[in-house]
């Protein structure tokens, strides 16, 4: 079962620094351009969020599973995406609690 774990661990913290990574530049080179898209409050990387960085691992997760049913015409591969998704959605959940706890 966890046969290809370590490979997705890698992949999922490529991911994350890869995604962090181009929004900060996007967001700054459009702040240098002078036009400001969007801000994270309070982050102290002003165009990214330290709270984003595992969707962004999440994300590259599922479309990987995505990429490979469809390059092998295996739309059982789609299970794949299952994971990442559950995993994405629990932490906006855990998150969303700690922000705005109820």
């Amino acid at each position: 079962m966890f046969k290809h774990l370590k490979d997705y661990l890698f992949l999922f913290l490529l991911f994350c620094l890869i995604g962090t990574g181009l929004e900060w530049v996007y967001g700054t080179f459009w702040n240098v351009m002078g036009a400001t898209l969007w801000i994270y409050p309070g982050s102290p990387l002003a165009y990214t969020s330290l709270a984003v960085i595992p969707q962004w691992g999440f994300g590259g997760l599922v479309g990987i599973s995505v990429y490979r049913a469809v390059m092998d015409r295996n739309a059982r591969r789609l299970l794949g995406a299952i994971i990442p998704l559950v995993l994405a959605g629990l932490w906006v959940l855990l998150y969303s609690q700690v922000l705005y706890p109820s």
